[in-house]
């Protein structure tokens, strides 16, 4: 049998918003999502600030600022995903909301520089 899958939305949500939420471990094949004004949140769409690079191997992140906190964005496969990208860069992430340790972070999908300011 057939499912029609369907990508679940980017929210776009500052990152306050993101860590003051509450992350929800679903059961078996269900993805975890963030709980936020009564919404499940599957995807995120964050604008920041690059204010930190780390990477080695097959892991690398970034810490965005957008102004009302930092997170971390991070890939664990595609650590070339950041290889563009350098501190002081304006990106749009996009990606899934994981947590280890209590620490919320989004599971990069997409990173893209911004250029033109006038957009944000």
């Amino acid at each position: 049998m057939i499912q029609n899958w369907k990508r679940q939305i980017a929210y776009k949500l500052n990152v306050n918003d993101i860590i003051s939420s509450k992350y929800v471990k679903s059961e078996g094949l269900n993805p975890n999502y963030l709980e936020i004004n009564a919404k499940e949140v599957f995807r995120l769409n964050v604008i920041g600030v690059v204010v930190e690079k780390m990477g080695h191997g097959h892991h690398a992140a970034i810490i965005i600022d957008d102004g009302t906190s930092k997170i971390s964005s991070r890939s664990f496969e595609n650590s070339l995903i950041f290889d563009e990208i350098n501190v002081g860069d304006i990106v749009l992430v996009i990606g899934k909301p994981r947590e280890f340790s209590s620490e919320k972070y989004i599971l990069a999908e997409i990173v893209k520089k911004i250029m033109k300011t006038r957009i944000i």
